[in-house]
């Protein structure tokens, strides 16, 4: 079953808190209502509301004081909030902002527009969400506060308008960004072909193409999905910031453009997208860590499991080959007793990081268990598998390892192929674990195919 959004409406005055409900509740969310900013903080820390409508004029608590109290607690800080505001001041906007808002909203409220706005954060909240349900709770990051980007930011400014274009450049460089621009659509694609930028300000109104047929297309293409594009027009009408929205935008921004609100929004939408690249960058290495084995730096045995089962779907769907290695180190058990277990693991991490780097891109290797080691080779017949386990042989015989005051280190191998036939991982490693076996029981240091 699917859960419904929650949405928390605040403000003093019940009609608006009426009204404003109403409306979302018809979309299918779930509405809690407050009046006061006391209540509102009470409300969110009991209910974890996706989206909060955020009155700003309350008696007590008023709603930059609330947004900044939740943004400082790390159990509400990356829900979206909306400030909902009957003042117009830029300095107002602004301040909200700063204080942690991700969007406002002006009194008297336009239901539509409202419903854009919603729509759009929760999408955000939504992306955290998934994010974090997949990150390592001792690497989780602040979501709000100074410093979020340690790197300049590159703006690309879409804008036709040569004036214009100067104008935002030079606030925006001033406020330590590094700029480009393009006049054209056309120009703006060469720029996109080379550089991804951090920040897109797009013009609606172009000479060779509308701006929202460029933001269609940018969030379709691989790279720019996140990448956050406020739309710039001349147009105040709700019809083009609803249309720009529902398109893809981030924001939006009204010319002639206010120095302090462009700063503003700006800031605003490249901390939403270093928190969002982040979290990404934070569930990649925890994806990569689920799929290494820690001592060695290979691969672990379930990836290895997922490697070879796809081979074997492969080799019975296309009838491709693929051939498989298992070896273990000779008498590494008299290194464990003799020189101790620090010394055994030494030699696995220095075995496992000549194997990492001595094997062909394509090839596989993992840690399978203890001692032992697997290589699969994709599009590999077992002669040339023969021919690449035994060069892996004389190598590891070559190889000086550390600690151990010249004493070699052999491996035996057993090398076998992927039949039509096969099940699952287990019957290819059996019939390789045989060759090893044979390769024991002849003297080690030698390789066996089965």
């Amino acid at each position: 079953m699917i859960r419904k959004a929650k949405i928390l409406v605040v403000d003093d005055e019940p009609m608006n808190v009426r009204i404003m409900a109403t409306s979302l509740e018809k979309m299918g969310y779930e509405v809690f209502k407050a009046f006061d900013g006391g209540d509102a903080m009470r409300i969110t820390r009991e209910s974890k509301p996706d989206v909060i409508l955020l009155d700003v004029m309350m008696p007590g608590l008023d709603g930059f004081e609330v947004t900044e109290r939740l943004r400082k607690d790390s159990e509400t800080n990356i829900i979206p909030i909306i400030l909902v505001t009957a003042l117009g001041e830029t300095k107002d906007k602004v301040r909200g902002l700063n204080a942690g808002a991700d969007d406002f909203l002006t009194k008297p409220i336009n239901l539509v527009e409202l419903r854009a706005r919603v729509r759009s954060l929760l999408k955000l909240k939504r992306f955290h969400e998934e994010a974090l349900s997949t990150s390592d709770p001792a690497t989780q990051i602040e979501t709000w506060g100074d410093g979020a980007r340690r790197e300049k930011s590159i703006i690309l400014i879409v804008e036709d308008d040569l004036i214009a274009a100067k104008t935002s450049a030079s606030i925006l460089g001033k406020a330590g960004y590094e700029i480009i621009t393009a006049g054209t659509a056309q120009e703006a694609d060469e720029i996109l072909s080379e550089t991804v930028p951090d920040l897109i300000l797009l013009d609606i109104m172009l000479p060779d193409k509308s701006g929202l047929e460029i933001l269609s297309k940018l969030r379709r293409e691989p790279g720019f999905e996140n990448v956050p594009i406020i739309i710039v027009s001349s147009s105040a009408d709700l019809e083009t910031k609803v249309k720009g929205i529902d398109t893809g935008a981030d924001d939006y921004l009204v010319k002639p453009v206010n120095s302090l609100e462009l700063i503003a929004r700006v800031k605003s939408n490249l901390h939403k997208y270093e928190v969002q690249q982040r979290l990404i960058r934070n569930s990649e290495r925890l994806f990569a860590l689920s799929m290494t084995d820690q001592l060695t730096g290979l691969y672990n045995r379930q990836y290895l499991e997922t490697v070879v089962e796809r081979e074997i779907a492969a080799s019975k769907r296309y009838g491709l080959v693929f051939s498989l290695l298992l070896f273990d180190i000779d008498h590494f058990k008299d290194i464990n007793d003799t020189r101790g277990h620090l010394s055994g693991d030494n030699v696995l991490r220095e075995l496992g990081q000549l194997l990492k780097y001595g094997i062909r891109t394509n090839d596989v290797a993992a840690r399978y268990g203890g001692d032992e080691f697997v290589v699969m080779l994709p599009n590999t017949a077992k002669d040339a598998a023969m021919a690449a386990a035994e060069i892996l042989r004389q190598k590891v015989e070559g190889y000086a390892f550390s600690h151990l005051e010249g004493r070699a280190i052999t491996i035996s191998i057993g090398v076998t192929d992927g039949f039509d036939s096969d099940a699952g991982m287990e019957s290819v490693v059996k019939r390789a674990d045989e060759a090893l076996y044979a390769a024991k029981r002849e003297g080690r240091n030698r390789v066996e195919v089965n």
